[in-house]
């Protein structure tokens, strides 16, 4: 296959978000087979080069923003007030990097396009496509800003409101021109079809984990009663779950172990999550390059979401590291699970608390645990195993499109 992929965040790892993670996984190990060439807005000098040797096949990059270009950016962002603020925030990207996209399509001779995020989805309609399109649905926008608005405080409710209502219009309204959707997981279909009725396909592949990269490190040791959270801690469900964690969670934990230590690890942390880290039991990390040697120091792994959707990588990191998780229902979205056996599922600050220290406290149920959850992801969660099926779902995509139009 020969394969054009469009994203505003190009693919990253380690040290990548999410979805910068997912898609470096999934499409490395496409690239063994298949050639895939990529347009995405240039960052970093080294960048180029560094995916070039190692996913794509070609690259284009629009070039540096100029004076000029960033007022049109600025200005793009005041257009279409219909839609979300998360989608008029990319419009000088799509400015910028669609005249790369038409001419991409027009020669290129591609036999699918695929496009990341659904705050972009617009972005194709306005192009005639002949060619298979696949939209990659990190989070289905119009649940993660409908919980945020269900959780967000008293005087932020009314914009909460517009938003969720804008990207409830504008998935529906968008997410039907693509031939086929790709969720996160089961729990995302069902938002999905119930958000864009219309859909034309919608199949799922999960969120994965590079086992080799996260393997557990036995020389290591772990410290004593330690909780570790990682996430990028702009993403606002991170910053959401550490404020509930810290504030409702947490001081319930330490009147029973005082000794106990929270790590909050990821990028770019408010002000508020650092004035946090000033507490004698809490340091927040901000950016690391490598997050292992904190899950190798850690006891536990805690996911505390209260919003968001997709699934969580982190999850599936931790898990691929060792460690026992306690996490909320919502964190662990997605994820084959048993409660209980690979996870321990708690839902409001006291049953969450207790659960924390059950497991810091008795090592043999966190052993078992432990060794349940690399079980886990070891025979589901593999980016091997998830690129084999996305490769299969493109290649159907591929033949229903070509039956459809007679070739």
């Amino acid at each position: 296959m020969k394969i054009l992929h469009i994203t505003y965040e190009p693919p990253a790892f380690p040290g990548g978000t999410g979805g910068q993670t997912r898609q470096y996984g999934l499409l490395k190990h496409l690239s063994r087979n298949h050639e895939i060439h990529s347009i995405f807005p240039c960052r970093s000098p080294n960048e180029q080069g560094t995916l070039r040797e190692e996913v794509f096949s070609r690259i284009n990059m629009p070039p540096p923003k100029t004076f000029f270009v960033k007022i049109i950016y600025l200005l793009l962002k005041h257009r279409h007030l219909s839609y979300p603020q998360f989608v008029r925030f990319f419009e000088g990207m799509n400015y910028s990097m669609m005249p790369f996209v038409r001419k991409e399509v027009e020669q290129g001779s591609y036999d699918l396009l695929n496009i990341e995020h659904t705050n972009i989805a617009h972005w194709l309609t306005a192009l005639k496509l002949s060619i298979p399109t696949v939209l990659v649905a990190h989070n289905v926008k119009t649940i993660m800003w409908k919980r945020y608005y269900e959780n967000g405080p008293e005087d932020n409710k009314r914009h909460l409101l517009q938003e969720y209502r804008k990207f409830e219009k504008y998935e529906n309204t968008y997410l039907k021109y693509y031939d086929c959707l790709i969720a996160m997981s089961e729990t995302d279909r069902r938002y999905l079809r119930s958000v864009c009725p219309d859909a034309k396909r919608i199949e799922v592949v999960p969120n994965g984990v590079d086992l080799d990269y996260f393997s557990p490190d036995p020389e290591k040791k772990e410290e004593n009663y330690s909780l570790l959270f990682a996430g990028t801690m702009d993403h606002p469900p991170n910053e959401e779950a550490m404020i509930f964690f810290c504030r409702d969670v947490f001081p319930k934990v330490l009147k029973i172990l005082p000794e106990a230590t929270l790590t909050i690890v990821g990028r770019k942390p408010s002000l508020l999550i650092e004035g946090w880290g000033r507490q004698r039991n809490i340091r927040v990390t901000g950016f690391v390059p490598d997050s292992r040697p904190y899950f190798n120091r850690a006891q536990l792994f805690i996911v505390p979401l209260l919003g968001g959707s997709g699934t969580r990588l982190k999850i599936l990191e931790a898990m691929a590291m060792g460690k026992a998780i306690v996490s909320t229902s919502i964190g662990a979205e997605g994820i084959e699970y048993t409660d209980g056996k690979n996870i321990v599922i708690a839902d409001d600050a006291d049953s969450f608390a207790e659960s924390v220290l059950t497991l810091l406290q008795n090592q043999g149920c966190r052993k078992k645990m432990e060794d349940e959850a690399k079980r886990l992801v070891a025979g589901k969660y593999s980016w091997r195993i998830l690129a084999d099926k996305l490769e299969e779902i493109y290649i159907d995509v591929i033949k229903e499109k070509r039956g459809i139009s007679g070739t």
